[in-house]
């Protein structure tokens, strides 16, 4: 323990008569530990971190799938026979995210909760902390209508009073009991879930039989013998006997399962891992960058290191004393590094468009980063150290006591070793350039993506109509169209519209159809997506209307049942004629439903994800022909639109005191979240490649600059026998430019090969772009070349 003091004593002498090289290493090393303790933070809190849920590998999500859909709701008469049938599960229960409007007091205010059955709680074993769970005679039909709190909407609400139970809370103009508060790590189905409420009090609602989907899914936990092959084998039965016995509900619809976690996480992993892959290659070459500075060190100490061997300090002896000296430079480094990780979560997780990737909100600096931070700070002080120790006490002795001694028998070995950490770092480097550049490419590309649709000065929001207090369609037409002509009379408006969806939102209503003459097959009938709007939709939005006309004052419930179709719409049906004047049919042509007349063609939109295309046809109906409750807002403005969220809020309150308007964005602001997490790659990889860049130029010039001085004998007398400076400078600068060129050409190699592990993360752009290849060779190879002059 004493010689151990002794080491560190010493230690701290010797970084402080080599500051620069300490400092320069120190910091060298913080960028490198840094990023991988920033990365690892997110990495750990959202993909290594079990769910916090009781043998959470028992939990599994379900939804139905059909021949035309692999992700469909399920409909609730079918989860109340799955429940009834099966055998593999202990609990099945079923789930729906909803919006209410909160009317307790002061202003209305709109809140995210969730309709959920009573086995949802029993699947994920959680139960609330103050009070109690739903009743099975509560998740029916007119029973009497209880609510659970949030921990954090208890707190808000509430401020945490302990008598909040037995409480009303009024959503959607009714009256709530409530009756539990649940724990403050429960966040089922989101995050922002405030309430949850019995999902059988909806029932017996229209929308909710057996042929519809009504936005639900299952979670269910398997019993403690089933694998999911084996529940996935026994679902598939079931599902295929309700198709027998209900043909028209279920036409050839599945159940789909999968493990619950991989639905929370499987679309992050690849960009995280690649992230954390990023970040180790930074600090691999932060790693070379500090072993070459502890080279050129040991080599400046080959005198002292000698006159301890000749007193007796065995090899092993002065490898601890220098490996010592290594671990505190990295452990100082690492905790430079943790001081960057905080200020690097605290940016990632403010980055806007993020809060959908689960539990990201929840990264921090825990105990677990901490130990991984000294842990890897303690690997890599080793790792830089090691080498370096080893090479520096490899001496000869009496070469190295000799004062004229100018070089020693270590320094070719050493500088063999210096040359291939550069190339090493070279390697990297531009693997990491050609990721990066890929990466810049695809992201210009998306931002390209044609959408169909203009999102400048455009504002977006969100109202929904309680059915309590707007039963009737006609309440509810009366309503908007008064809102519609209210918001339009406000200055700066220039036009303003409804519908049930926006673009670049998730899946609208989906609905399979019929084409009048086409001879289609009632078992596998086409599907296509339909948006309601109204008639000022198109010219808000800036569609193009390609034939036809839109939707007008006139299309009302009492006129011709109309319809506006996309582009694809017609190409795919009547791609050499006018689709103007044909028919369609929601269902099968037998059905009950009312011929719908072509009246518009408009061109193509993206609904979807900029990086998706679901490809499917898009149909539009008119809201004055179907009404709903829940529409989106579209307000063309002159200038800044969100400084019409005031004015138009009050039109809202002016027509009803108690209805919210929520989701209030531009939509421009909708359209940048869309690519949020490929923007954050890109911006990180952009920043790694950066930092390896310069490592890697400073780590080239250092090799040289090494060089120089060790050949300065050798240099002097070259010129003396009548070589020009031009000469020497050549002959040096090709050393450098040969360790460069061998790195580039293995990182050449190693792109080829790295860069097709991530072709599903890049949107139209090959994985070996051969511009991005070479222009990335080049530019690190000039980089080099300056960094050898």
């Amino acid at each position: 323990m004493h010689s151990l003091f002794s080491d560190i004593q010493y230690g701290f002498r010797m970084l402080w008569k080599y500051k620069i090289v300490s400092i320069i290493a120190i910091i060298t090393l913080a960028l490198g530990i840094g990023a991988n303790s920033t990365i690892f933070s997110v990495v750990n809190e959202v993909l290594l971190r079990p769910l916090p849920y009781e043998t959470p590998e028992q939990l599994v999500f379900i939804s139905e799938k059909s021949s035309q859909l692999d992700n469909m709701s399920v409909a609730y008469p079918n989860f109340l026979d799955w429940r009834s049938k099966n055998t593999v599960f202990q609990q099945i229960g079923v789930f729906r995210s909803q919006s209410y409007s909160l009317t307790n007091n002061g202003e209305p205010e709109q809140i995210t909760g969730a309709m959920s059955s009573l086995d949802v709680f029993l699947a994920l074993r959680v139960n609330p902390i103050i009070g109690r769970g739903f009743l099975p005679e509560e998740d029916k039909p007119g029973a009497n209508r209880v609510v659970l709190l949030s921990y954090g909407f208890w707190q808000q609400k509430f401020a945490g009073q302990s008598d909040v139970l037995g409480k009303a809370v009024i959503m959607n103009g009714q009256s709530y009991i409530i009756i539990g508060i649940m724990p403050q790590s429960f966040q089922f189905p989101s995050y922002k879930t405030q309430v949850w409420i019995p999902v059988g009090l909806n029932a017996s609602e229209p929308g909710w039989e057996r042929e519809n989907h009504p936005g639900l899914y299952g979670v269910a936990r398997l019993k403690s013998a089933i694998t999911m092959a084996q529940a996935q084998s026994e679902m598939a039965t079931i599902a295929a006997q309700l198709e027998q016995q209900y043909p028209k509900a279920n036409p050839d619809n599945k159940v789909a399962i999968k493990s619950l976690y991989e639905r929370a996480v499987g679309e992050v992993r690849a960009p995280l891992l690649l992230l954390l892959a990023s970040v180790g290659t930074v600090l691999l070459i932060a790693c070379a960058n500090v072993a070459n500075l502890m080279l050129a060190k040991a080599a400046s100490r080959n005198k002292e290191i000698a006159i301890r061997a000749v007193l007796g300090a065995n090899r092993v002896r002065i490898v601890r004393q220098l490996l010592t000296e290594s671990l505190m430079l990295a452990l100082v480094g690492g905790g430079l590094g943790l001081l960057l990780a905080s200020w690097g979560i605290s940016a990632i997780i403010n980055f806007p468009g993020l809060e959908k990737i689960p539990r990201m909100l929840d990264v921090k600096v825990d105990s677990q980063v901490l130990v991984f931070t000294f842990v890897l700070s303690c690997v890599t002080g080793i790792v830089f150290g090691l080498v370096p120790a080893l090479q520096a006490t490899r001496l000869d002795l009496n070469e190295s006591l000799k004062e004229s001694g100018r070089t020693t028998t270590g320094s070719y070995h050493q500088q063999k070793l210096r040359s291939f950490l550069i190339v090493a770092e070279i390697t990297f480097t531009l693997i990491l350039l050609i990721s990066s550049g890929l990466f810049i490419k695809s992201f210009i590309k998306l931002q390209k993506v044609e959408t169909g649709f203009k999102s400048d000065n455009v504002l977006i929001a969100t109202i929904s109509l309680p059915k309590t207090k707007y039963p009737e369609n006609e309440q509810r037409v009366a309503f908007y169209q008064q809102l519609l002509a209210n918001i339009s009379n406000i200055p700066g408006v220039e036009s303003v519209a409804a519908s049930s969806r926006l673009p670049l939102q998730s899946s609208g209503n989906q609905t399979v159809f019929s084409l009048e003459g086409f001879p289609l097959d009632n078992a596998n009938l086409p599907l296509t997506e339909f948006t309601i709007v109204s008639p000022s939709y198109f010219n808000t939005l800036g569609l193009r209307l390609l034939k036809g006309r839109v939707f007008t004052e006139q299309d009302t419930k009492d006129s011709l049942q109309v319809i506006i179709i996309d582009e694809r719409f017609a190409k795919r049906y009547w791609p050499n004629q006018d689709p103007i004047g044909k028919r369609v049919k929601g269902g099968s042509r037998e059905s009950e439903d009312p011929w719908m007349e072509i009246v518009g063609v408009v061109g193509n939109i993206r609904y979807d994800e900029l990086t998706s295309d679901n490809n499917l046809i898009q149909m539009y109906r008119p809201y004055y022909q179907n009404p709903f409750g829940r529409i989106n807002l579209a307000v063309k403005t002159i200038g800044d639109p969100l400084a019409y969220t005031k004015a138009i809020r009050s039109q809202v309150l002016a027509l009803d005191k108690e209805q919210p308007i929520y989701d209030v964005k531009a939509m421009s602001q909708l359209l940048d979240s869309t690519i949020a997490p490929e923007k954050l790659v890109f911006i990180l990889l952009g920043l790694f490649a950066l930092v390896a860049l310069v490592l890697a130029s400073v780590g080239i010039y250092g090799v040289i600059s090494y060089s120089v001085s060790q050949r300065t004998h050798e240099i002097g007398v070259r010129m003396a026998l009548g070589a020009q400076p031009q000469q020497v400078m050549e002959m040096m600068i090709k050393q450098g430019m040969a360790l460069a060129l061998i790195g580039i050409a293995l990182g050449l190699l190693g792109a080829f090969a790295f860069t097709r592990v991530i072709t599903s993360l890049l949107y139209e752009v090959s994985a070996t772009d051969p511009s991005i290849f070479i222009l990335s060779a080049i530019f690190l190879a000039l980089v080099s070349l300056l960094a050898c002059y």
